[in-house]
């Protein structure tokens, strides 16, 4: 391919600047007005990057008596990171950043269809609204099947 018609390539510090401003209302609703706006920063780290030992603990305390926000499941349920780990380390002990979501329901994949709007690699800002939504919906639809076979 030439160079004339190469895609151009957004800078690391660019992009960086977009998924800042992409995340700022996400952060400020949880955080509140009074954090270090520094902190939005990515900092680019592998996908998949190991999590120190420290905050597996911490996340496992937190999740005790956790249900998943989105099914209200109690299996598999995972503290899922608003802000990928992998982008944000700096944020990755912030627990108003974490929210309980599942993996053990057989037919949805709490976390990623929700947590990661189906792609685990991605962001979902949105994620509070879709949980919301997805929760709303699902308990509308177990009364109107519970409703449907009265009926029959």
């Amino acid at each position: 391919m030439s160079k004339a018609n190469a895609t151009p390539r957004l800078s690391r510090e660019a992009a960086g600047l977009m998924l800042a401003q992409l995340v700022e209302p996400l952060v400020t609703q949880r955080l509140g007005e009074d954090y270090d706006h520094a902190l939005l920063v990515p900092v680019w780290n592998q996908v998949g990057s190991q999590r120190p030992s420290a905050m597996t603990r911490r996340m496992a305390q937190w999740l005790k008596g956790k249900r998943c926000v989105v099914c209200g499941g109690k299996k598999r349920v995972q503290a899922h990171h608003m802000l990928p780990f992998h982008l944000w380390p700096q944020l990755a002990m912030e627990e108003r950043l974490w929210l309980p979501v599942c993996r053990g329901n057989p037919q949805l994949d709490c976390h990623c269809a929700i947590g990661h709007a189906g792609i685990l690699e991605g962001i979902n800002i949105f994620v509070l609204e879709f949980a919301g939504m997805f929760a709303k919906v699902r308990a509308m639809n177990s009364e109107l099947v519970r409703l449907l076979r009265e009926i029959k």
